[in-house]
Order: C-alpha cells, then structure tokens, then sequence
C-alpha cells in the first residue's frame, strides 16, 4: 500500500524509466487482487470451479475440450492454473495484463502529446480511481478482452502501426 506513492512520486520524476515504474505499479495492483476471496454469485467464484474442473483433466480431455469450445485461450489458461490448483493466480496474471496494456496506452500518449510528468501522473491516478475493480474483477474475461480490442485499436490508429 506504501509503495503506490512512492512508485507515483517514481512517475513525476523520472521519465527515463516511467515504463517499469508503471509495470511495477501494474504488478502492485496485481498483488492486492490475488487476495481476493470471491464470494458465491459473482463470475471469479465460477471461475475458481471451472479452473478447479480443468486441474482434474489431463490433457487428452483438455484437447476433446478445446475441440468442441469457442474460448480456447482462457480454458488453456485455466486448465495451467488449474493444474497449479492456485487459483488467485487468474485473478492476479489478468489485472497486471490489463492494468500494464492501459498504462503503456497513457505513457505512451502521454509523450506523442508531450504531456508534463505531473499531468501524466494525474491521469494515471484518474484511470486507477475511475476504474471500476470490482466489477473488473468479477468478470476478468470481458474486460481482458476490451482491454486488447483497445490496445489492437491504439495500435493501429494512434501509433499507426497497420499491419496488425
């Protein structure tokens, strides 16, 4: 908890190497959702099951799965996590993803636009506020996914790189 004013601070002053501050600051945020203890109800409680069903596959099964199933990414992910029967570790390895892809958009922008390290800090702080975690957390897949639609978008259109 101490260390997110400290890595802000990092990010007002030293522009040099803002990208790994706000990986840390990524992997930080990570940490504290791997303590999440999901409540019956919400999607990471299903996710917890499913990920604990894919761990008693081998993977002969996983492949007749994969065969008749449309989401192949996230069950080969949860058939790994699954078999580490460490669970959280869903919740922690998507909001590091999502949180580092959002703050490379930011940084990035930020210096195309030439933005000062305090206004760049600033909009750092407001996506962290403004994101809604909760809701982040309880349906991982959806926003994993917006998040790489956005980041394919950034890509293309901002640093007009067109062959994605």
């Amino acid at each position: 908890l101490f260390s997110i004013p400290i890595l802000v601070l990092g990010i007002i002053t030293d522009v040099k190497h803002r990208k790994w501050i706000l990986l840390i600051l990524a992997v930080v945020i990570g940490i504290f959702s791997y303590y999440i203890i999901p409540t019956e109800g919400i999607d990471l409680y299903v996710y917890f099951q499913r990920m604990q069903n894919f761990g008693n596959m081998d993977i002969i099964q996983l492949m007749e799965y994969l065969f008749n199933n449309t989401e192949p990414l996230f069950s080969i992910i949860f058939f790994i996590i699954g078999k580490t029967e460490n669970f959280s570790l869903l919740s922690m390895v998507c909001t590091i993803y999502v949180y580092a892809l959002m703050f490379y958009m930011i940084d990035d922008y930020s210096k195309k636009k030439e933005l000062s390290n305090i206004k760049t800090a600033f909009v750092i702080l407001f996506f962290i506020t403004t994101f809604n975690y909760a809701q982040f957390a309880s349906g991982l897949r959806n926003i994993v996914a917006i998040v790489t639609y956005i980041f394919i978008i950034y890509l293309e259109f901002i640093k007009e790189k067109k062959k994605i």
